[in-house]
């Protein structure tokens, strides 16, 4: 009967006007810059715990997944087919149509998004994107977070639930590589994609899809690092709530410590962790899963890319990515 009256609702507000279903508020819209299994989603649910605020997961993701086939039609009519559905550069005539895809996402246009009834903020959780990171602060007026995770836990998860490698178009698109990345970085990868591992692979995607925000975004951001969620969650909330202008504090802390909506993607022993709140686990569960000889491989590919924030040695960003006094960063 619940789930009857809810399908009935639904359908009731999707064909209210827009104005109806969602009116801007004065906080600003939040967009969440992240990689695939790097804790996007719970760091969704964390900036969206206040009434009113939704969540627009993945708006440039063009993969086709069973059960949003909606979606994907209705992304698909909008904007530009990307390779690997990767973001990383506009050409002058796709500017105008990402500009007007994006500002009606904020203004409530699309029903298929599951905008719902006094709708007032915003958050976009975009992990196909991040090269257009400056792009988005220069034409909308929002707050940035941007979120990493170590590249060996969330390069074993990509390989473990077999995801495409999205690589080859950061090495292949000319207005990317020549600006951003020098011959050697080109190169190397390259010779990777062709004979190196599997995980060795998802790390160079890890590096090339954080290159642009660690190495060139010029708009202001608030770096959050997984690990330090975990450890200083205390801190991390405080300083979200007050820098985004959250306010329900109690249900941030709520949300860290459940298993987020896409834990069909996680192995059962991470969401018995994440449940019992074992940090310790969910820290250095990876370790067991590499060898030192694939730590050394990875190690290089972070040093090709000039990758400051982790080593593969270290199971916590570095000191100067940190938002803790250095006394409360333990494991």
């Amino acid at each position: 009967m619940q789930n009857l009256l809810s399908r009935i609702q639904h359908k009731i507000y999707r064909n209210l006007p827009y104005s109806i279903r969602y009116r801007q508020g004065k906080a600003k819209n939040i967009l969440l810059f992240a990689n695939r299994r790097g804790g996007s989603t719970i760091m969704a649910h964390l900036l969206t715990v206040d009434p009113g605020t939704r969540i627009i997961d993945q708006p440039f993701d063009l993969f086709p997944y069973p059960g949003r086939e909606e979606k994907l039609a209705l992304k698909r009519s909008l904007i530009p087919d990307k390779p690997a559905s990767q973001f990383i550069h506009l050409h002058d005539q796709e500017i105008p149509q990402v500009l007007d895809y994006v500002d009606k996402l904020m203004k409530g246009y699309y029903p298929a998004f599951d905008h719902y009834v006094n709708g007032k903020r915003t958050l976009l959780k975009i992990v196909y994107a991040s090269p257009l990171m400056d792009f988005m602060a220069e034409h909308f007026p929002v707050h940035i977070v941007y979120l990493n995770r170590h590249p060996i836990p969330q390069a074993l998860s990509v390989v473990r639930n077999q995801w495409e490698i999205t690589a080859y178009p950061y090495l292949q698109t000319p207005e990317f590589s020549s600006q951003f990345l020098s011959d050697t970085q080109v190169q190397f990868g390259l010779k990777l994609l062709e004979r190196g591992s599997e995980l060795e692979k998802a790390v160079l995607n890890w590096c090339l899809e954080n290159h642009y925000p660690l190495h060139h975004a010029k708009a202001p951001f608030l770096h959050i690092t997984y690990e330090e969620l975990l450890l200083n969650p205390d801190i991390i909330v405080n300083l979200l709530s007050r820098e985004l202008e959250i306010k329900n504090r109690p249900k941030m802390f709520e949300v860290l410590g459940k298993p987020s909506v896409s834990y069909q993607f996680s192995e059962g022993s991470t969401n018995q962790a994440i449940l019992k709140k074992d940090t310790q686990y969910l820290l250095n569960g990876w370790q067991s899963k590499v060898t030192e000889e694939q730590k050394a491989q990875v190690q290089q590919i972070l040093d090709v890319f000039e990758c400051s924030v982790y080593s593969a040695y270290r199971l916590l960003p570095e000191k100067a990515y940190l938002h803790a006094p250095e006394s409360l960063v333990s494991v």
